[in-house]
């Protein structure tokens, strides 16, 4: 590897300030120190070179190429790989903010969005599932999906793979028993790894592969025997469909010739090693389709909550991330003499989480204020910045760094249900017993129609991408004109007012007041927002959760004891029921001023998103909230 830094280093004076170049040269070094099996760094790496290839400035030699091949590679031994969604061209990604410039490699940020997505399909699976699919689907890849190797990939791979196999067969070949026998339990050791996934831990073909060969003067017949009851044992646990292969492999091992026992001792082993990552693949996609639809659920919440946790911890200290969830707790400006010490954490959350969303400032949560290179080991090493940028107002502290999406939606759906309060507020509609019978119905110019159609306003504009110029207030006002103008409350339709003013000059003061009022420093919004997110506050500590009902169960015929039906059901103790925890019925919250049926409806919707959101973070942070 020396060689290929000291070759390089010569390039870089030939082409200075190279970004590819630099950055292969400093990966490289940090590979000399500390070996890694980190897929997505090797293949930055890997990307870097292929740079400097297309760009002509670099040619590997052949002995470069099998000193690459050795740090390509991928990890024979690689337990089972974790749950792995794939995501679709329109799926939401993390929005990422950045409180002073911050460098991150290109790698995080797909790991990012990829645990976001995780995250999604935890706590919002309908916002991101396509139609008619299940989240199975999300999970499964069509292996003509797979992103084929590249051609420097492929030939150092086989570059490698033929001088391994080639050293073993003539070490095999060799007549000394002892020979034989030294290399066989090298081979031994690899088939344990590769097999460690399929096989129970107290299997005898693992404990034969384990333990010390005994000594023999024909080792290459003992180990045709032992290869042949590796082979039945994974007949055993193997897909029908690949039974062919083991039996042709069962077939070359019966009686060969003394001349051809090395060769084929070799060949067996090596397509034993290939056939298992085959059928760890199989296996890991037949466990996952023998799942129901709530383990699926299960297994995708417990995966996103261990990941998004790793990922935070690897971006901030452990030290760094508490003492900030300490600050940003110590901020909320509600009392707390009336909470108990047992939930006094969860009380001071909910208090603070409302705060910030009762503020006109949006939320955010800055990614740290630090240069983050990937190690060698593949954790993230951060590099103290000499910035001293200010933190931006209402940031979240590191452990809501996920949430953040889904507190900035809610609040921007509280700043929407404020407004149109305020223009309920703002038509003062009369309440006479006739316009009581015409508000009941589906009349154009009732109440209930005027709150409908201001609230799909609002929702929609919500629900949008967050435009540059804001919420277009003329529809709004458009709406309360036209209700004003329908009931004579404030303007007539005979061109002047009630007190015989033009109805333009009217208008215009009509709509003015809509901007004024609208705007979050008036007294009407102001009064109206702190009434609803005290409302709200208050119903989420005093008022357990509504779990929702479950639905009941079936019972036609008679079902034997200890079974409920043929089908094998697959039993995961650690993780069931854990999705339980984020599943809420719909609660029912009076605030005065959103009394109004279509304002009711979206207080509810506000407060089963917020339940969701203090559920996942109770549940990722359980540590956090353990003390007072």
């Amino acid at each position: 590897m020396d060689a290929l830094i000291h070759r390089l280093q010569q390039k870089l004076q030939e082409h200075p300030r190279h970004p590819a170049l630099t950055d292969a040269i400093a990966t490289l070094q940090a590979l000399k120190e500390r070996k890694t099996g980190n897929t997505a760094f090797l293949e930055s790496l890997e990307h870097k070179l292929r740079i400097l290839r297309e760009q002509e400035i670099w040619a590997p030699t052949p002995d470069e190429e099998i000193i690459l091949a050795e740090l390509l590679q991928t990890s024979p031994n690689s337990a089972t790989p974790r749950l792995t969604a794939h995501p679709g061209q329109s799926t939401p990604r993390l929005p990422f903010s950045f409180a002073t410039p911050t460098a991150l490699p290109m790698e995080l940020y797909g790991i990012l969005n990829q645990a976001y997505y995780l995250h999604l399909l935890a706590t919002e699976p309908d916002t991101v599932l396509p139609p008619g699919k299940s989240l199975l689907s999300t999970l499964s890849k069509p292996h003509a999906d797979r992103q084929a190797p590249s051609v420097l990939h492929e030939r150092v791979e086989d570059l490698v793979h033929r001088a391994f196999w080639d050293e073993a067969l003539q070490s095999l070949s060799n007549p000394s028993p002892p020979v034989q026998l030294t290399r066989l339990k090298r081979l031994y050791e690899d088939l344990h790894l590769a097999l460690s996934p399929l096989l129970p831990k107290s299997h005898p073909v693992l404990v034969t592969l384990s333990s010390p060969l005994s000594p023999t003067s024909a080792p290459l017949r003992s180990a045709s025997i032992h290869l042949r009851e590796v082979l039945q044992s994974l007949k055993q646990r193997c897909a029908p469909s690949r039974d062919g292969q083991l039996d042709a492999l069962v077939r070359t091992l019966q009686d060969p010739s003394d001349s051809a026992l090395p060769q084929t001792i070799v060949d067996a082993i090596r397509s034993m090693l290939k056939l298992a990552e085959e059928m760890k693949d199989d296996l890991s996609q037949f466990v996952l389709g023998t799942m129901s639809e709530q383990q699926l659920r299960d297994v995708i919440t417990t995966e996103a909550a261990s990941r998004e946790r790793e990922l935070v911890l690897q971006m901030w200290r452990p030290e760094v991330l508490r003492d900030r969830w300490r600050h940003w707790l110590e901020e909320s400006g509600y009392p707390e003499s009336d909470a108990t010490i047992t939930d006094l954490p969860h009380r001071r959350f909910i208090r603070r989480v409302m705060t910030a969303l009762g503020t006109n400032e949006a939320v955010s949560c800055n990614l740290p204020a630090v240069t983050v290179h990937m190690s060698p080991t593949g954790s993230l090493e951060p590099e103290p910045s000499a910035d001293t940028s200010p933190v931006p107002p209402n940031s979240l502290p590191p452990p809501l760094l996920f949430t953040t999406p889904a507190l900035f939606y809610i609040q921007n759906h509280l700043q929407a249900l404020v407004i149109a309060a305020a223009l309920r507020a703002l038509v003062r509609i009369p309440t006479t017993p006739l316009k009581r019978k015409l508000d009941a119905g589906e009349d154009a110019y009732s109440e209930h129609s005027f709150m409908r159609r201001v609230w799909a306003l609002l929702r929609g504009e919500v629900d949008s991408e967050p435009a540059a110029d804001g919420l277009k207030l003329v529809n709004l006002a458009d709406e309360v004109v036209r209700i004003s103008q329908a009931h004579g409350c404030t303007l007539h339709a005979n061109g002047t007012d009630k007190n015989g003013a033009d109805t333009k000059s009217a208008e215009a003061r009509l709509r003015e007041a809509v901007d004024r009022t609208l705007k979050p420093g008036d007294p009407v919004f102001q009064l109206l927002q702190k009434r609803l997110v005290d409302a709200i506050a208050t119903h989420l500590i005093s008022h357990a959760p509504v779990r929702p009902q479950a639905a009941p169960e079936m019972h036609a015929g008679r079902v034997p004891p200890g079974a409920k039906g043929r089908k094998p059901k697959l039993v995961l103790d650690k993780n069931e029921g854990v999705h339980r925890q984020l599943e809420f019925a719909r609660e029912t919250l009076s605030v005065k001023g959103f009394e109004h049926p279509v304002l009711a409806d979206a207080v509810s919707d506000a407060v089963l998103r917020l339940r969701k959101c203090i559920a996942w973070t109770e549940l990722v942070w359980a540590d956090l909230f353990a003390q007072p």
